[in-house]
């Protein structure tokens, strides 16, 4: 849609107690992005999910086809094999 709403993408299959890495490519800093990065458990990605908050003057300067890939990676414990 030319000007979408805000949205969530909750995962499923995740292990709830784990820890796991988010990171985006391209590498940018844009305000929909930056808050789903970093380290997150696997309760939380799948019950909240990555938000997808996209303003009317976002929407515009990205135009109408952008996309960004999400990487997420589980993180090892210290200890865990």
């Amino acid at each position: 849609r030319p000007s979408p709403e805000g949205r969530r993408v909750r995962l499923r299959g995740l292990d709830p107690a784990a820890t796991y890495g988010v990171t985006v490519w391209p590498a940018t800093d844009e305000p929909m992005v930056a808050p789903n990065l970093g380290e997150r458990s696997g309760a939380e990605l799948m019950a909240i999910g990555l938000v997808l908050d996209l303003d009317r003057l976002d929407s515009a300067r990205l135009g109408d086809f952008w996309a960004r890939l999400f990487v997420i990676v589980r993180v090892e414990s210290p200890g865990s094999s």
